[in-house]
């Protein structure tokens, strides 16, 4: 009987074991997948700043090539930016 109650114990500890060890996979991999998550915001978000930095500059120089003013809001105050090429030729739009 004790022979039998000793194995009982010893199965109760590797299932327990077993248990604790999937447990543990499951935490890790949980980890590494909020991990990837985050890594992949981070990229779709400096992709997107970068992407609306270059459209914000070509329109711009779109604006700035036909002699127009463009206005730049800043603070309380806009400034408007013209090129120097077209205030020589007084082609200021």
């Amino acid at each position: 009987m004790e022979k039998q109650s000793k194995t009982n114990k010893h199965g109760i500890i590797i299932i327990i074991l077993v248990l604790l060890v999937i447990l543990a996979l499951g935490y890790i991999f949980n980890e590494k997948l909020n991990e990837n998550s985050l890594q992949h915001d981070l990229e779709v978000f400096q992709n997107g700043t970068m992407n609306g930095q270059i459209l914000f500059y070509n329109t711009i120089m779109q604006e700035l090539a036909q002699c127009k003013q463009f206005p730049l809001p800043f603070q309380n105050q806009t400034v408007n930016l013209v090129l120097v090429e077209c205030l020589n030729q007084g082609d200021v739009k």
